[in-house]
């Protein structure tokens, strides 16, 4: 079991693509929205689809460790549930909006990170 000190929101606009097992290899070739392990960019352990984020309207992304799963919901919308396959103890909490070399708007507001750590 990966055991993480740093954990990331990614939420990525551009597509990265390189050799097999590259650094910033991306999962899709579509706009989406990722969770990372330790500032590991193409370490993806859990990534959906967002065609719409870059309409320039707010978006709600909410990421909930329940137990031993992990659910993450789009604009009110189940769009992941898997089982966790990590460990996270705490530890740096990072959130990412991405283009490559390119240029977006990526704004977050009213981020609320709730935690039950012992």
């Amino acid at each position: 079991m990966l055991e993480g000190e740093a954990l990331t929101v990614e939420i990525d606009t551009w597509y990265n693509e390189q050799a097999s097992g590259a650094r910033h290899t991306d999962p899709t070739s579509q706009n989406h929205i990722a969770i990372t392990l330790n500032g590991a960019p193409g370490d993806h352990i859990a990534w959906f689809e967002v065609p719409n984020v870059e309409d320039l309207q707010p978006h709600t992304v909410r990421v909930d460790f329940v137990e031993n799963a992990m659910r993450i919901t789009y604009d009110g919308s189940l769009v992941i549930e898997q089982d966790i396959t990590f460990t996270f103890k705490g530890g740096y909490m990072f959130f990412s909006g991405s283009t490559g070399s390119a240029t977006n708007y990526h704004r977050f507001d009213d981020i609320q990170i709730i935690h039950g750590c012992q």
